[in-house]
């Protein structure tokens, strides 16, 4: 945690005091204190902070490829489309990774990012990622980078219950 303080009237023991009283459910080695000298300097770094919390809460999913084992952000992955027993890929370069051979059904491999809800179903074999999705046509889910990924008739009214709970009516 970081704590910002602005306040020019604030210093020596009663700057102590707030931050104190600020940090008390903290240990000491969460916490980084600056003291900002003007406003511009408190933007920046609260900017700063709010990117380096992004980066903290960032969730990865591991990958067994040909090439060994890869941690991929899911920031880069588009969807996730099962064939068979393999995972392909799609990231938001335009690379397409293809796991090993899986003994769990995709699924159940990806239940911990379907119950946060940061990838909807739309087939039986695809999974998108909400954070890419664009928009929503009878074409199907248009993702980020003009790729449009089919939604199947099964699911549909599933997906459209999800889609409104994530990004609302």
């Amino acid at each position: 945690m970081e704590l910002f303080i602005y306040d020019g009237a604030l210093h020596g023991e009663r700057l102590l005091r707030v931050v104190r009283r600020a940090s008390a459910p903290f240990s000491a080695a969460d916490i980084d204190v600056r003291v900002c000298d003007n406003e511009a300097a408190l933007e920046a770094a609260l900017h700063h902070a709010v990117a380096e919390e992004a980066k903290r809460q960032e969730r990865f999913f591991p990958m067994r490829t040909d090439d060994g084992i890869r941690l991929l952000r899911l920031s880069r992955v588009l969807y996730f489309q099962s064939e068979g027993h393999r995972i392909h890929t799609a990231l938001t370069d335009g690379t397409v990774l293809r796991s090993r051979s899986l003994r769990v059904s995709t699924r159940e491999l990806l239940s911990p990012l379907l119950a946060s809800g940061k990838l909807l179903q739309v087939s039986k074999s695809t999974f998108v990622n909400t954070q890419h999705v664009c928009s929503i046509s009878l074409d199907g889910v248009h993702l980020a980078g003009g790729c449009i990924v089919p939604v199947s008739r099964k699911y549909y009214a599933e997906f459209l219950q999800a889609s409104r709970e994530s990004f609302g009516p």
